[in-house]
């Protein structure tokens, strides 16, 4: 099979509007061959347009490197294909990449954070103040060294 009738097969196969923006990128002579191609296909087994696919899947690997990721990259990808809805959904994807892990306890202060944690398991102690930063995580294990001294203290 030769590359034109690969081409014709293949552009058979996309959606319509993919295959009008591909013949859109192709020189000239190639648009008229691959065309004429088309024009002159009657019946395309399974068979011929799987190995098509699976050829072109293949070349496509081997050429194609991979984009690289990052907010730049979002934001492109957004605009060239939203438009005006891109800001938002940008600032959604911004908002998720900044959010820290037990965030909303930096907003919470030391005493209402201590009367969560006093009953809970040291361990289950140790992953909340892994997650605080240190000046509100040395208030609350000041209180909780406070708290236990008091409760040791009643014990005697």
């Amino acid at each position: 099979m030769d590359a034109i009738r690969k081409s014709a097969i293949l552009l058979l196969t996309l959606d319509k509007p993919l295959a009008k923006e591909v013949i859109g990128q192709m020189p000239r002579d190639v648009v008229e061959k691959v065309t004429l191609e088309i024009a002159r296909l009657k019946n395309v087994t399974r068979a011929e347009q799987e190995k098509v696919l699976d050829e072109f899947y293949a070349a496509a690997r081997e050429r194609t490197p991979m984009e690289r990721g990052g907010l730049d990259t979002v934001n492109d990808l957004l605009r060239d294909s939203l438009g005006e809805d891109a800001q938002a959904i940008l600032e959604n994807v911004k908002h998720s990449m900044s959010s820290v892990p037990f965030g909303f306890l930096h907003k919470v202060g030391a005493d209402n954070l201590l009367t969560f944690i006093v009953e809970e398991h040291p361990q289950t102690i140790a992953l909340v103040m892994s997650h605080l930063p240190p000046a509100q995580a040395a208030e609350v294990l000041s209180s909780l060294k406070k708290l236990e001294a008091c409760r040791s203290s009643l014990k005697s």
